[in-house]
């Protein structure tokens, strides 16, 4: 296959060749998917995982000017603010604010989060004995709730599910031993179907989603490590590509599942592709918003782009970058969603509204979130770098060619972070490549549409399209039988 090198993912001898001791595969990979075929991208060969000096010199380069202007932007906010507004913040909890109607009826705040194992424990337990009284109970509007998913070394991951009745199939089979591999039936469930958020946001972004796909989906929308309500462990080493792309493997198992549909946006669309390259199978659909494959994106680099990503210098000044995103109560966002704002062109009018930006300022103001936030961006560009070792596990799965993965790539015209010529990384990368797009190299089961007035906040910008064209794609696109 052109452009491509296929080998089997199975343990090889290094010195049978030399071309091929370096598709050599891990233990956690074997036992994942051990005979699976693995297909590099050879035209990303071109594109190194770690920039090394020159990235370096590149960074040190731009951080000094980059650096000045955030100095002045929050000494601009400290003199105009005061320093009482400036270093205030008001502790929100998530139990006292109020959801829309269409995800919680009458609009009921959530409840304080439990164990996942609690949860799914008590589900089983309404089920079995609604079966043994003959049926009945269940019925009614489905209950949303909070969990904590424990995805190991520690971590804790805070997601909004919808608990499921007496009468659901997902209760009827939910793993209530806390297994991850077995659940306590094998009664029919619904697919799973995870979601994971971008930067600065949380589980909430996914809102419309969570209520559009309930009947159909065990929809699960998490707070990924760091933001909101989730652990946030220590150390920029804590928010690697490694790390987050097992945290994905492991809500999936914790859930009772194995494969999942999968649904990203920006930060967690770079983590999606990552996930659905290194555990082959995990993934049975890839729905990524402005959701950059990271190879793709390092290859499409030039001075626009790297003018629309000047923040990612910006986010690595300590403590003053965590100042800009929570000074005057987070303010923060409201520069970037609320209407009249400086940027508000580039969101639709009503796409976060004050009731939207409490939930997301609790989100941001928990305690260190800002700093785990920014952590991403810093694990990020260290590695590029190459002040930080980059996983070879990552650096394989990034050079994965997707070929059977059905993608639904969605992009805003308007995106002022992520330009569309995100799509079209590989144009001018590695000989015999000719015109070929990068998006199609590394997932030729792609779809992609760009929305002409959106920005990059498409799940609130273009909410009646965007629903549309999911509920086509997904129609379009069955899940496979040992999916459902």
């Amino acid at each position: 296959m052109r452009n491509t090198r296929r080998v089997t993912e199975q343990l090889l001898d290094p010195h049978s060749s030399p071309a091929l001791s370096r598709e050599r595969v891990s233990a956690p990979q074997q036992l994942y998917a051990a005979e699976t075929v693995y297909e590099r991208v050879e035209a990303l060969d071109a594109v190194p995982t770690v920039s090394g000096l020159r990235g370096l010199l590149l960074c040190a380069a731009a951080a000094p000017p980059v650096w000045a202007v955030l100095a002045a932007i929050l000494a601009r906010e400290l003199a105009a603010r005061g320093p009482g507004v400036f270093f205030s913040s008001r502790h929100r909890r998530l139990e006292d604010l109020p959801l829309p109607p269409a995800l919680s009826p009458g609009g009921a705040p959530l409840g304080p989060p439990v164990p996942l194992r609690e949860a799914l424990s008590a589900e089983a337990a309404e089920a079995a004995a609604a079966g043994g009284a003959g049926g009945g109970g269940g019925g009614g509007e489905p209950r949303l709730m909070r969990v904590m998913i424990d995805v190991g070394g520690g971590v804790r991951l805070h997601a909004v599910r919808y608990a499921a009745s007496a009468s659901s199939p997902t209760a009827a089979s939910s793993p209530a031993s806390g297994s991850a591999s077995s659940p306590t039936s094998a009664g029919p469930r619904k697919p799973l179907m995870l979601m994971l958020h971008g930067f600065p946001e949380c589980w909430y972004s996914w809102r419309d989603q969570l209520a559009a796909f309930r009947d159909e989906y065990e929809v699960v929308a998490v707070d990924m490590r760091g933001f909101g309500w989730s652990d946030k462990p220590a150390g920029v080493g804590a928010y690697g590509l490694e790390a987050l792309s097992e945290d994905v493997k492991a809500v999936v198992g914790a859930l009772g599942y194995s494969s999942c549909t999968l649904l990203a946006h920006d930060w967690g669309g770079v983590v999606a592709w990552a996930a659905a390259g290194r555990y082959p199978g995990l993934c049975d659909r890839l729905v990524a918003l402005a959701a950059p494959h990271w190879l793709l994106y390092k290859s499409n680099w030039g001075p626009e782009q790297a003018l629309r990503s000047a923040y990612f210098i910006t986010f690595q000044a300590p403590w003053a970058a965590e100042a800009l995103l929570t000074h005057s109560d987070a303010h923060f966002l409201e520069g970037l969603w609320a209407p009249g704002a400086d940027t508000a062109p580039r969101t639709a009018a009503g796409a976060v509204t004050r009731q939207d930006m409490e939930v997301y300022k609790a989100a941001l103001l928990q305690p260190g979130a800002a700093t785990a936030a920014l952590n991403y961006y810093r694990a990020l560009l260290r590695g590029d770098v190459g002040l930080r070792p980059v996983s070879p596990e990552v650096d394989r799965a990034l050079r994965r060619r997707l070929a059977e993965l059905p993608v639904l790539v969605v992009w805003g015209e308007q995106d002022h972070a992520l330009g569309v010529g995100n799509l079209r990384g590989l144009e001018q990368v590695g000989a015999g490549v000719g015109n070929l797009r990068g998006l199609e190299q590394v997932a030729p089961r792609a779809e992609v549409h760009v929305l002409p007035g959106v920005s990059h906040w498409i799940q609130g910008d273009a909410r009646a399209p965007l629903a549309a064209l999911m509920a086509d794609w997904l129609a379009r696109h069955p899940l496979p039988p040992q999916a459902r």
